[in-house]
């Protein structure tokens, strides 16, 4: 067994442990030698994957892993809970709706149920994207924290690139404006901006912290999902995008009146 194996079944044995357990039962239960034992609960440890009780000396799962496996169970809930949320939208609308997740600082098409008709818009499920070029990230982005914001921007600084799909310049200023105006209507509006021909309205998702980690949204080609015919749709996307986040437990939104819905 490699140094890999040994972590995995390290890892594994806590995940089945209904309490801390000392070097000795560790080694012991999966039959390893204290000292490679010893040395792997340390690198865990170091990585706040493993913690140790200062006073019994035992070792239990640490707050890293813990939030990691967290992180995973989440993205497989929100990818289930929305579904019948993105099939309410193609639905409605006849277009494809999807769903992105934010990655650091970029995004991820993690699901989509497609358009009824045969020209229809549709992003391979995984890619990454970053966040200031489109509406599905562009609403992410918004709601980020300023110091992240900031990054974003220094990225698009870095990028070198300069003009968009559309032909619009790419202008840091611009983009700090169109963040503002997405604070202030809970959605955006794009027409060729990261795909020409193509026309996306997205909204953001919060969870129980109330931090932005996705945005669901609809898309489609010009020719049929007009900027009117999108700005009709939008109640429809906002109101997925919060009942998703209030089933995550962000409820900071259920004060807002289905009036100011109608309103975007």
């Amino acid at each position: 067994m490699n140094t890999s194996e040994r972590m995995i079944a390290i890892l594994s044995y806590f995940a089945t442990a209904d309490r801390e357990s000392s070097l000795t039962e560790i080694s012991k239960t999966l039959g390893l030698n204290k000292s490679s034992v010893y040395r792997i609960l340390s690198s865990l440890k170091h990585l706040d994957w493993v913690s140790q009780d200062s006073e019994t000396q035992k070792y239990a799962l640490g707050n890293s892993i813990r939030e990691f496996c967290m992180s995973i169970s989440s993205e497989f809930e929100i990818r289930k809970d929305s579904r019948r949320y993105l099939e309410e939208i193609r639905d409605a609308t006849g277009e494809t709706a999807m769903l992105t997740l934010r990655i650091g600082f970029e995004r991820m098409f993690v699901e989509q149920i497609p358009s009824v008709h045969e020209l229809k818009h549709s992003v391979e499920t995984g890619k990454r994207l970053p966040l200031w070029a489109g509406a599905p990230g562009k609403v992410i982005l918004a709601y980020m924290d300023k110091e992240e914001i900031a990054a974003v921007m220094d990225n698009v600084k870095k990028s070198g690139i300069s003009v968009m799909a559309s032909g619009q310049p790419v202008n840091v200023g611009e983009i700090q404006a169109e963040l503002a105006d997405i604070r202030s209507k809970g959605f955006y509006l794009t027409v060729g901006e990261r795909v020409v021909g193509i026309t996306t309205l997205a909204a953001p998702i919060f969870d129980y912290r109330h931090r932005v980690i996705g945005s669901i949204c609809v898309s489609a080609p010009l020719s049929r999902l007009t900027p009117d015919v999108a700005i009709q749709h939008s109640p429809l996307v906002i109101m997925a995008a919060r009942e998703i986040s209030q089933q995550l437990g962000d409820y900071s939104m259920l004060s807002a009146s289905a009036e100011s819905v109608q309103q975007a």
